[in-house]
């Protein structure tokens, strides 16, 4: 039987700040998915696999991260610890008015 140990991950698209380790060189990226242990991430072809990291996506503070695998322009981040509670990754707010807002009642079809 094969189990999947992958932490469940939420698709989010999320603008991030990575600064590389030993320098203070930025870059910005996108966020495609993240879970408690890592993120993928879409670049401009700047990580590689092993590279140490520090990765702030959106508003919540900074963590250190290693880039484990990357190919072209997407990659896979791991978190070197915990991401903080404290800063969450938020959800898409509920519709709370326009046609979108009871685009899910039946009773509006």
């Amino acid at each position: 039987m094969v189990t999947d140990a992958r932490a469940k991950r939420e698709s989010v698209f999320r603008n991030a700040i990575i600064t590389m380790a030993g320098s203070n060189a930025e870059i910005t990226c996108r966020v495609r998915n993240v879970s408690d242990t890592g993120a993928g991430v879409s670049h401009d072809n700047v990580l590689s696999t092993g590279m140490k990291l520090r990765i702030a996506i959106g508003k919540a503070p900074a963590v250190d991260a290693t880039v484990v695998w990357s190919t072209g322009k997407s990659a896979g981040i791991t978190f070197d610890g915990a991401i903080p509670q404290e800063a969450p990754v938020e959800a898409v707010p509920e519709p709370r008015a326009g046609w979108l807002a009871g685009i899910n009642d039946a009773y509006q079809r």
